[in-house]
């Protein structure tokens, strides 16, 4: 399930420049055994959610929707050393950075 939303305080001109130009994102995931629950931000708001399976198609479909909001400026993983682990490892083989600090 893929939920979209625009928040109320976002005012209008801002949406119609912001669709004008690359959008810009961060992308944080809340890790569970089954599923990863992710949310994508832009300017303070909240952009849209999603439910992804906690499995490799299911990274690649993650990452794949989140690049088509925007570029992933940043990305916050809770519990990289347990259920978010093979995600965390799975962003840092594609170039996004993570809550640990690293680069890209």
């Amino acid at each position: 399930m893929i939920t979209l939303c625009m928040p109320a305080a976002f005012p209008a001109a801002h949406a119609v420049e912001a669709a004008a130009e690359p959008r810009v994102v961060v992308l944080g995931v809340d890790t569970h055994k089954d599923a990863h629950v992710a949310v994508l931000d832009h300017l303070g708001g909240l952009l849209s959610s999603g439910e992804f399976p906690a499995t490799a198609v299911g990274y690649g479909q993650l990452l794949d929707w989140t690049r088509q909001c925007g570029t992933v400026l940043r990305a916050g993983l809770e519990c990289t050393g347990s259920y978010g682990a093979g995600l965390a490892r799975y962003l840092a083989t594609q170039q996004v950075c993570g809550g640990g600090g690293q680069s890209a």
